[in-house]
């Protein structure tokens, strides 16, 4: 059942507009809710700075010319979710544009090497494999972020995941998770997983070579130590500590 008739959307708006508290609009199973409320939102949204969700589901009125009108005043706004499901009138290639510009702002802060966001989850977010572009190119140079969540979201492809190989080397990524993503083969999830575990024992021996005296190197891996001549023409050693 509806929380509020359509024509109750001025008031909710308002309400938002003077809670800054209030990050979500709520519409879900609006009675009467069309077109023409879309374009209220439109018109509110650059005023409502804190908003970051808008939830539209269940409003089987509202068509892909009212939902398009979002587009363009989606970027740059606070707005990371926009959630469509259940509404007969809008058609999957609208959903899927409204996700695309939804997915820029939720990569603003990674573009902007922002030193707070060290996990982004990108999970359950219905990603295509040309999305993976977009997400790589975000990362490029990125200092800070240093896990990526990518799990549910099935269409991902072995094309997808092939395109996420130069994360390590681009940016400060440690970590990345697939589970879920069934359109990915075990294989191409093994080489992306190789790639990550590749970066993290490079910076392993990275830190633990600091301070070692010469003429050896050594690393401590766990129970495993690895020490080697610095010199090429003196042996190296593989012990057990």
């Amino acid at each position: 059942a509806a929380r509020w008739p359509a024509h109750g959307l001025p008031d909710v708006l308002a309400s938002i507009r003077a809670n800054p508290a209030v990050v979500e609009l709520s519409a879900y199973n609006v009675r009467g809710l069309r077109d023409d409320h879309v374009a209220m939102i439109v018109q509110a949204l650059p005023s409502l700075k804190q908003l970051q969700t808008i939830d539209l589901r269940r409003n089987s009125e509202l068509t892909d010319a009212g939902v398009r009108l979002l587009l363009p005043v989606l970027p740059g706004a606070a707005v990371t979710a926009v959630h469509l499901s259940h509404g007969a009138g809008v058609s999957a290639s609208v959903r899927a544009e409204i996700r695309d510009a939804v997915l820029l702002n939720i990569l603003a802060p990674v573009r902007a090497s922002d030193a707070t966001l060290r996990i982004l989850s990108l999970r359950d977010m219905e990603l295509r494999d040309e999305q993976v572009d977009v997400i790589v190119d975000a990362f490029q140079g990125n200092a800070h972020t240093t896990t990526l969540d990518l799990r549910s979201n099935p269409a991902l492809t072995d094309a997808g995941a092939q395109r996420l190989l130069p994360l390590p080397e681009a940016s400060a990524l440690t970590e990345l998770s697939l589970a879920g993503c069934g359109g990915i083969s075990e294989s191409a999830k093994d080489r992306v997983a190789a790639a990550f575990a590749a970066k993290r024992l490079g910076s392993a021996l990275t830190q633990d070579l600091a301070g070692v005296p010469a003429p050896y190197e050594r690393i401590e891996l766990g129970a495993l130590t690895l020490m080697w001549a610095k010199q090429p023409e003196e042996m190296r050693s593989l012990c057990w500590e």
